[in-house]
């Protein structure tokens, strides 16, 4: 039987070094190749080459093998320098441990680079001496990566090549964000082997029902997970989302000014009970790593930054390599991405929060009335399925339930006309905000799917309502709590 495993004819590394909140990190990014050009493309503009990522036409591209993403701290000495050396040291290491004939070495560091090409020279005839007669720093950080870099050389051939920081590169962007992680984590090293399929276009896995804004969780008090389902509160804050914001803020106050208006009655607030039928990994894993870097001997409250958790890279490597992908912040009991975007955060002091909950737990009920058939006389209940859904012919003979294609993507809301008492109201929902995206909408067409809007009277004049989805996925309740509307007197039914 012939060996099918493809021919190794290089691998490029990108490498840098972080020095971030008194902590030094390490990382790599890169690939093993075949020289072969690729036949599609994979995602991004700038493709794998025998000398890193490039904006080139398919015919000067190679084919990519696998992907490799590592990172680590550096406890001895930290500081940037050490940071580029010891992934540089980590490069070396897996290309000797994976035998590739050609190593194509990227550094955004002239400090390592010229090290290795110019200086080492000097500081061996001088006995580890700088020409200033001072030891030279880091010697043992150098003597180790000589050692590699010899070792390497013994058969095969490397290139060393600097790259400027920060300038857009696919390849050092992705090595400075592994070094982020390793300097800010500080747990122990890791490699990450990827299979080239997806790999710069990943896929998120999220319910159709998430609004994927925010979401508000509990730590220390009552369980969301039951028997009869799990529940997860969502909300988003209109335009006032971020109240309190100014110019001059840096990244971490405007994390502290996080949701502060939560909670008030704010008109274009929206807020989403989802109830599954069991428990979200994704968003329980990001609950349990809130909870064991903050977590108190208290009942608290904390939110998470579901359009942060729910991006393709931050959900790709939480997935991947999990509480390693985030940063613990005690200054504000919170969870960064290396890049410094908020996953969650604790809601110290809760201010208004409590109200929401207070909120979140009505509608809870209320759609558990509705599931259950408990709802009673004071809500109405009208049945609006044909508004999203209706039946298509699929094939010559198959006939399947679609979401009418009025609705697309540039659809920003629609305006639902409804009997109420006996005259029309005409409900506005807003996609993405008041219901869930188009492409959700769609992905939740079914036989037994079910839409309806609850009418619930707050006063002889004044009524506020919500729309349910019941789904194969799960359910859903989706509200503006502080909307109202109001019908004329004349036409209102005595209460």
């Amino acid at each position: 039987m012939s060996d099918t495993t493809p021919t190794v004819d290089g691998m490029v590394l990108y490498v840098d070094g972080s020095f971030r909140r008194g902590r030094a990190g390490w990382g790599f990014h890169g690939y093993t190749y075949q020289d072969k050009p690729l036949t599609r493309g994979i995602g991004i503009k700038q493709l794998p080459t025998t000398k890193g990522y490039a904006p080139m036409a398919l015919p000067d591209t190679v084919t990519p093998l696998e992907y490799f993403d590592a990172f680590g701290p550096v406890t001895e000495s930290p500081t940037n320098n050490t940071g580029e050396l010891q992934a540089a040291i980590e490069a070396f290491r897996l290309a000797i441990e994976l035998d590739v004939p050609h190593l194509y070495l990227l550094l955004d560091s002239e400090y390592v680079r010229k090290g290795l090409t110019q200086w080492v020279k000097g500081w061996t005839k001088r006995n580890w001496m700088t020409s200033q007669g001072e030891p030279v720093a880091n010697k043992s950080y150098w003597l180790t990566l000589i050692d590699l870099e010899t070792k390497f050389k013994d058969g095969r051939s490397v290139e060393l090549v600097w790259i400027k920081g920060h300038s857009g590169d696919v390849g050092n962007d992705l090595a400075d964000f592994n070094a982020r992680t390793g300097s800010g984590n500080g747990g122990e090293s890791y490699l990450s082997r990827s299979p080239v399929e997806g790999y710069h276009n990943p896929k998120t896995d999220v319910n159709p029902l998430y609004l994927k804004t925010r979401m508000l969780f509990n730590l220390g008090g009552s369980d969301h997970r039951t028997d009869e389902g799990c529940y997860y509160y969502q909300y988003q804050l209109g335009r006032l989302q971020s109240y309190g914001h100014k110019q001059q803020d840096t990244q971490k106050d405007r994390h502290d000014k996080t949701d502060l208006l939560l909670g008030r009655r704010i008109a274009d607030a929206t807020f989403c009970v989802v109830k599954v039928p069991e428990a979200d990994e994704y968003l329980e894993s990001l609950i349990e790593y809130h909870a064991q870097a903050h977590q108190r001997d208290i009942v608290e409250l904390a939110i998470a930054r579901l359009d942060t958790a729910y991006k393709p890279a931050v959900y790709q490597r939480i997935r991947q390599v999990g509480d390693k992908a985030l940063i613990p912040i005690k200054s504000n009991g919170s969870l960064i991405t290396p890049n410094d975007d908020l996953v969650t955060k604790t809601l110290d002091p809760p201010r208004l929060a409590m109200e929401a909950v207070n909120t979140f737990a009505n509608m809870e009920r209320q759609l558990n009335g509705l599931l259950e058939n408990t709802l009673g006389k004071h809500v109405d209940v009208i049945d609006i399925t044909d508004t999203f859904y209706g039946r298509e012919l699929k094939g010559k003979t198959k006939e399947v339930v679609s979401l009418h294609k009025h609705i697309t993507n540039t659809t920003p809301t629609l305006d639902i006309p409804t009997e109420f008492k006996g005259q029309t109201v005409t409900l506005k929902l807003v996609l993405g905000v008041d219901i869930p995206q188009r492409n959700a909408l769609a992905k939740l067409a079914g036989e037994d799917t079910r839409v309806s809007v609850l009418v619930m009277a707050d006063g002889p004049l004044a009524y506020s309502f919500a729309t349910v989805f019941q789904t194969a996925q799960g359910s859903a309740i989706y509200q503006s709590p502080y909307t109202r509307f109001v019908l004329p007197k004349s036409h209102s039914e005595p209460t």
